[in-house]
């Protein structure tokens, strides 16, 4: 990990894997200051793993990274960049699928910022994937308005992601893709 700027953490939650993560995740804790490392002795789940690093974050805007997925070089420092003093609710973040070239753009555009609407930017709704990695969100913009994962296994990211769009007042589309995830 190269990072310009320390001012970053990154929180590894480990939810009982069964396979070499945590001593992986150890590693990785004992190189870097930055990193915390959370281990849940029984499966938890996805979202109740997600809301503990919530509520463990100390930083001002939080991204969710899938275990197989991986953010692409330099993301962290355009991220740092990109928020400087914001006060944004969140940022949509643009992804691609791991070694190709082509934007994701998961059927969002940008178009005149005039719009205030998120919805007005999305080209076709029943396409549209909520996915809780697309989005770069302020962690006092959780908080304030309780938005947490439902307790449940599958599409826990789509209620999620519905709670931001219905509460968010600000928001700002990154065409940079950062984003790389794999397809199983």
């Amino acid at each position: 990990i190269k990072v310009d700027n320390k001012n970053i953490e990154i929180i590894l939650i480990d939810d009982a894997s069964t396979d070499n993560s945590k001593k992986i995740c150890k590693i990785y804790k004992k190189k870097f200051t930055f990193i915390k490392y959370i281990y849940n002795k029984k499966n938890l789940g996805v979202s109740v793993s997600r809301n503990k690093g919530i509520k463990k974050s100390k930083g001002n805007y939080i991204l969710f990274l899938d275990s197989d997925d991986q953010l692409s070089s330099n993301s962290i420092n355009y991220i740092l960049n990109v928020i400087v003093n914001s006060s944004i609710d969140y940022y949509f973040i643009k992804s691609r699928l791991l070694n190709q070239k082509n934007i994701d753009h998961n059927e969002v555009f940008v178009k005149n910022f005039k719009y205030r609407s998120f919805f007005s930017h999305i080209r076709n709704l029943n396409k549209f994937r909520a996915t809780c990695w697309n989005f770069l969100i302020k962690k006092s913009f959780i908080t304030k308005h309780k938005i947490y994962f439902e307790n449940i296994r599958v599409f826990e990211d789509q209620i999620f992601v519905a709670k931001i769009l219905f509460f968010s007042k600000s928001f700002t589309i990154l065409n940079k893709p950062i984003y790389e995830r794999r397809i199983h």
